[in-house]
């Protein structure tokens, strides 16, 4: 004998969670509406998050790479002999560092 969900439900477009359909109300219905809502709610942002750690990754990557070449600039740089030289690549290795301002919200980071 199988256990069947006495509420009609449907699927949602991304097929996370299921959205109880109208029925007459009711307590029950209006609970089990909230208690699925908060599962889509949770869903979503376990995914986000998901999304977030995988550019982080990407991020640390790329800051890793820009670090190292930035190195070998200094190390280019210092290894040139005549001030004149110097003076010459100086310029041409300013690096252009990144503008953005990353924003961290609090309630995100909380352990």
């Amino acid at each position: 004998m199988s256990v069947v969900d006495p509420v009609p439900v449907r699927l949602t477009v991304f097929g996370m969670t299921r959205t109880p359909l109208p029925t007459d109300g009711g307590l029950t219905f209006d609970l089990r509406g909230l208690v699925w809502g908060i599962e889509c709610e949770v869903a979503v942002i376990t995914s986000l998050c998901g999304r977030i750690d995988d550019h982080v990754r990407a991020l640390n990557v790329a800051r890793a790479d820009a670090a190292r070449r930035i190195s070998q600039l200094d190390e280019l740089l210092a290894a040139a002999d005549d001030e004149r030289l110097r003076a010459w690549l100086a310029p041409l290795m300013q690096v252009a560092y990144p503008q953005v301002a990353e924003e961290f919200p609090d309630r995100l980071y909380v352990d």
